[in-house]
């Protein structure tokens, strides 16, 4: 939530400073100077300023999401998503990374800018679900050794009850419960 407060503070002071403006531009004109076709584009004369505000506040974020991954990847237990969380970040890096400059490359032709930006929000998205959904769906319907929810709770419950019996009688008996 913190995030996202963060995120729309930096759009809110962009449309407060310097918000896009509508401009249409003549890219091709008739001997007489009748425009024959033209392209329209929202502009802002600190739009770079910003949009480099975000996407380095947006990698810092995924690089942030890497590390929270990559200090979680050693808990051993069913219920550790960390791999298909780094795999899905991952997977938006790469998205990321290819998109930009083929983005640049057809900045000026609209149809396959379109095609590549709604491309880029398919991929990402897609891979994201992907990455976290479909081990989930996975394990729930070809692996039969699966834990539910209930049975690590009972478990963990099971195992508490165990080590406080056990540190108990161990006190009891006049042991050392260090050992």
């Amino acid at each position: 939530l913190v995030f996202y407060w963060i995120d729309a503070t930096i759009l809110l002071v962009w449309q407060y400073i310097d918000p896009l403006k509508y401009k249409r531009r003549a890219t091709e004109t008739d001997l007489f100077g009748n425009i024959l076709r033209s392209t329209g584009l929202c502009e802002s004369d600190s739009a770079w300023y910003f949009i480099g505000l975000i996407l380095a506040f947006h990698l810092g974020i995924l690089a942030y999401g890497n590390y929270l991954a990559y200090k979680s990847s050693g808990f051993n237990s069913v219920i550790n998503e960390s791999k298909y969380v780094a795999v899905a970040m991952v997977s938006n890096l790469q998205v990321l990374a290819l998109s930009i400059p083929v983005m640049f490359i057809v900045a000026n032709d609209p149809s396959p800018n379109y095609f590549i930006r709604a491309g880029v929000v398919f991929l990402n998205d897609f891979g994201v679900l992907l990455f976290i959904f479909v081990p989930k769906l996975y394990i729930h319907y070809f692996n039969s050794q699966a834990v539910s929810p209930e049975s690590l709770l009972n478990t963990k419950a099971t195992n508490a009850t165990k080590a406080t019996s056990a540190t108990k009688a161990t006190s009891q008996a006049g042991g050392d419960i260090t050992q």
